[in-house]
């Protein structure tokens, strides 16, 4: 039976007390106006730029509200794959009761904890709510690509999930019922090759028996092989080993991301071909036997030499006996992802190291970002700045300082850049004189 998934669930719930969060979280992941939908669609046909991946967003005030709403997309048929969950919504029930109340209904519900407080760690998380692999914590204030990031990654591992479960659950039962099949078959023909010691005819019968039998067996394996097909065609390296280590299965996307072909690596230790470092392999692999289970991250070699980053999801398989028989690894390939996040990590080293003061405003002026050049050259300490509005740098009265960065920033939304000089203000009131480069930073 196939059991194959074709769409991507990108359902997402928000649930949080704040709507400002509402709208935060629709204009991140991609609900857009008609007018800006259009530009986005022209803009693709003219520079060739691929659409943007959009989410479909469904939002709650409430705990209890959020609960109602996964059960209803249970009901029809189109659960979640993700949720945003405020740590915080009075007067109901906080981020951790709404969570481990929807994990009883949906435990396949990747979860993402947003709080802008210290008082509720990590540990005290784990111990009332026990998240295993299906949750992760955010602090607010938000960052656009964390958020984009989460959520695409959440929502392809919720993809990959059902589509284990289904692969692996059908090619279980199929395996399991036509073992008992045979078994039973054996024992009628092991009968019947008793009885037709006594008597000719029953043994020509036993025969046509068995040569049915071995046409079911052909069957049985040509399914096999269909399976196996199936497996082929997943993008993720799908691999198993005995519990020597020794290969067992090697699909098309193993062969695609290793480079050796499941011919070469027959029986061969995966701990000596894939790892530098073999001691963290050992470790996984101890906690698959002890658990059942092991997802974690990795680092692994190809068959070039070239450095890898995947993040493995490993499952115990057990004979008919119920005794371990083999561990079934299913590796997704993130090396390019960690590229992306050393370079972005190494973006922002470069601008706390500027000489030059950097400041980067929201949409409504509010300062976001201060490297500590800026910081040194207003007066004011690391992280001071954060949240108060441009104007508090300006040498111009309150009023007139909020008026001037407003036509100033309508100036830059028509023309893109700005550069002069600006009567500016340092902390303690002394005046001075900057010459500043102002420009729209695209997101």
């Amino acid at each position: 039976m196939n059991h194959t998934i074709d769409t991507l669930n990108r359902r997402i719930l928000v649930i949080d007390d704040n709507q400002a969060i509402h709208a935060d979280f629709r204009k991140i992941l991609g609900e857009s106006s008609d007018e800006e939908a259009a530009l986005t669609a022209a803009e693709a046909r003219i520079f060739g730029a691929p659409a943007a991946m959009l989410f479909e967003i469904d939002t709650a005030s409430q705990g209890e509200e959020g609960l109602k709403m996964v059960e209803k997309a249970l009901a029809e048929g189109r659960p979640y794959a993700m949720a945003f969950v405020d740590v915080r919504m009075p007067p109901g029930w906080d981020g951790i009761e709404t969570t481990q109340r929807i994990w009883k209904v949906c435990p396949d519900l990747q979860v993402v904890i947003c709080t802008a407080f210290a008082d509720c760690p990590w540990r005290d998380m784990q111990e009332q709510i026990n998240p295993q692999d299906r949750l992760l914590v955010l602090k607010k204030p938000f960052d656009t690509i964390e958020i984009l990031q989460m959520a695409n990654a959440l929502t392809q591992k919720w993809l990959r999930l059902q589509e284990s479960k289904a692969e692996f659950g059908g090619l279980q039962q199929m395996v399991s019922e036509r073992t008992r099949e045979l078994e039973t078959s054996q024992a009628a023909a092991v009968s019947m090759m008793a009885d037709a010691v006594r008597n000719r005819e029953k043994a020509e019968q036993a025969y046509e028996e068995l040569k049915h039998e071995m046409a079911e067996r052909r069957m049985l394996e040509e399914k096999f092989r269909e399976q196996a097909s199936l497996l082929d065609k997943a993008q993720d390296a799908i691999l198993a080993h005995d519990l020597e280590h020794r290969i067992t299965y090697w699909n098309k996307g193993a062969e695609r991301l290793y480079g050796w072909s499941a011919q070469e690596v027959a029986g061969r230790s995966v701990a000596q071909m894939l790892y530098k470092d073999p001691e963290a392999f050992h470790r996984a692999s101890e906690q698959v036997i002890q658990t059942g289970e092991w997802v974690g991250e990795l680092q692994q070699v190809g068959r070039d030499g070239r450095p890898l980053v995947i993040v493995g999801h490993w499952t115990l398989v057990r004979d008919a006996a119920g005794q371990p028989k083999s561990v079934l690894a299913i590796n997704t390939d993130i090396t390019g992802r960690k590229k992306t996040d050393e370079a972005l990590k190494m973006q922002g080293r470069v601008l706390e190291s500027m000489a030059e003061g950097v400041t980067v405003c929201d949409e409504d002026g509010l300062i976001v970002f201060s490297n500590d050049s800026c910081n040194t050259m207003f007066g004011y300490n690391s992280g001071e700045l954060i949240g108060q509005h441009y104007s508090v740098i300006r040498n111009l009265p309150p009023d007139e300082g909020r008026q001037s960065m407003d036509e100033l920033f309508c100036f830059l939304r028509e023309k893109g850049a700005w550069m002069g000089e600006m009567n500016s203000r340092k902390k303690d009131g002394t005046p001075f004189i900057t010459r500043s480069r102002i420009s729209v930073l695209e997101m």
